[in-house]
């Protein structure tokens, strides 16, 4: 057994980037067979009104759970195991159980209704979690430890009050993080990793384009040119480090955090550079979902005679995230919906090619030392800085084009977005749990990155209806 695993080890590449990549392709050849299996409606999460309880028996949702438990369970052991990275249980089994949660909650019928869906409450739940649970713990213990100091027996002597101490200090520094997270769920805390496997998971069939795909393509078109214009505006005139202005101009430009990971992996961004963004695009996504379609009937539709679609197409080009553009389009109606979600999938199409142009101008920013670049070929470096997930997301929608129309073609999706939501949301939990309120409060460039963001998103808002009004 250690000589195959010794073998497997030497063969396969061991980096987390090309992990995302076999474990997004392995649970989409498992999406392959169970749909082929299977003709139970397991893929879609039943919206619950006053009973809770109700979600695990008004549909066949539930069958999911145990089999997202063990795929899940497979796709974070096994990557570590090989990566020589520590794996505790314990901490799999709370973010699990945190993501189911989650899943529940954001189908409530009220929540699911304003587009409050399950990647707003990961976020916030892992959030609360983090920063009051952990850390108020944390200081409860402190204070505990203290008042048990003031009332040490005046016979024992200073040396022995400050070697208990120091053993208690010893002790909490072994079970705590230095951001207040318990060691054995920080070991599990992979957000970017979870992410990247959705994203190879994100299948999308290329053939449903078809019907509003021209006018969809120039909705989108300015998707590029607007991303790298937000990253100058930050990072010049806004004087945004240069990771989070580009992390924040790909979550508004192009899909929100599925971007923002994509771009944030491909030039080695630190964890703040992407959590900041993305935490502050989950909080400003729910007005949005609520506003958009209101100022759509309100005033846009009469001014500037615009149908339906329009009205989804300029959404699904505002919005960043692809729930939040259905759940707010779909308020409208199903043409809207169905617009929305062409020209979201388009931009998602963009994260490739946009991954590959950033990548090309981080080297010649000169972010790699001269003698780093002397010494490789550009395409060397091309290849070992370009997402590796990337290829799994091409992969996969290359296969499903590939596939006769149909209604198992269309389990085969319903099944693959399932796991992608599935690790999405445990990705998002781990965001939350990642997210220190002090270190952002004492960030004043945070506050700055809020402010650039807001603009950024009402820019976004202008230039995309001007794009919508042109095409329809």
């Amino acid at each position: 057994m250690t000589s195959i695993f010794g073998t497997l080890k030497r063969i396969l590449p061991n980096t987390e980037d090309w992990w995302s990549t076999l474990i997004g392709l392995g649970t989409f050849a498992f999406c392959f067979v169970i749909s082929f299996s299977s003709k139970s409606d397991y893929t879609t999460a039943p919206i619950w009104s006053n009973n809770p309880g109700t979600f695990f028996t008004d549909s066949y949702y539930w069958v999911s759970i145990p089999i997202a438990f063990v795929v899940l369970l497979f796709g974070t052991y096994v990557p570590l195991k090989f990566m020589e990275k520590r794996f505790d249980l314990k901490g799999f089994v709370f973010i699990f159980l945190l993501t189911i949660l989650c899943i529940i909650i954001g189908n409530q019928k009220t929540f699911h209704a304003v587009g409050v869906g399950a990647p707003v409450w990961s976020i916030g739940i892992g959030f609360m979690f983090s920063n009051i649970v952990f850390r108020g713990y944390h200081v409860y213990v402190n204070l505990r430890r203290r008042e048990g100091y003031q009332t040490i027996q005046d016979d024992r002597t200073l040396d022995e009050m400050e070697n208990s101490a120091s053993l208690k200090l010893k002790e909490t520094k072994s079970i705590w993080t230095e951001d207040c997270i318990p060691r054995w769920l920080k070991c599990v805390l992979l957000d970017e990793y979870f992410i990247k496997v959705s994203l190879v998971l994100l299948a999308m069939d290329l053939l449903k384009v078809k019907d509003v795909f021209v006018p969809s393509i120039i909705v989108s078109s300015d998707t590029i040119f607007l991303f790298l214009f937000l990253f100058v505006v930050g990072w010049k005139i806004w004087v945004i480090d240069r990771d989070t202005a580009m992390v924040a101009a790909a979550a508004v430009s192009i899909c929100g955090s599925s971007a923002a990971n994509a771009i944030g992996s491909t030039i080695g961004a630190s964890k703040s550079a992407i959590s900041f963004p993305i935490a502050i695009m989950a909080i400003w996504t729910v007005p949005c979902i609520v506003l958009m379609p209101i100022m759509y009937t309100k005033w846009l539709e009469d001014a500037l005679h615009w149908t339906s679609r329009e009205g989804g197409a300029w959404i699904g080009g505002t919005i960043d995230t692809t729930g939040a553009v259905v759940a707010s389009a779909a308020t409208i109606d199903d043409d809207a919906k169905q617009a929305a979600a062409i020209v979201k999938m388009l931009q998602n199409c963009l994260i490739g090619p946009i991954c590959l142009i950033v990548l090309i101008g981080n080297i010649y920013l000169n972010r790699e030392k001269e003698s780093d670049i002397s010494g490789k070929k550009v395409l060397q470096i091309l290849w070992n800085r370009f997402p590796k997930f990337v290829l799994g997301f091409i992969s996969v929608c290359l296969i499903l084009l590939a596939l006769p129309s149909s209604d198992w073609k269309t389990q085969i999706i319903n099944t693959s977005l399932l796991g992608s939501s599935w690790f999405e949301t445990m990705g998002f939990v781990c965001i939350g749990l990642n997210i220190n309120i002090t270190e952002i409060c004492n960030n004043l460039s945070v506050m700055k990155l809020l402010v650039f963001y807001l603009l950024a998103q009402a820019f976004d808002m202008f230039t995309t209806g001007l794009l919508t009004n042109y095409a329809f």
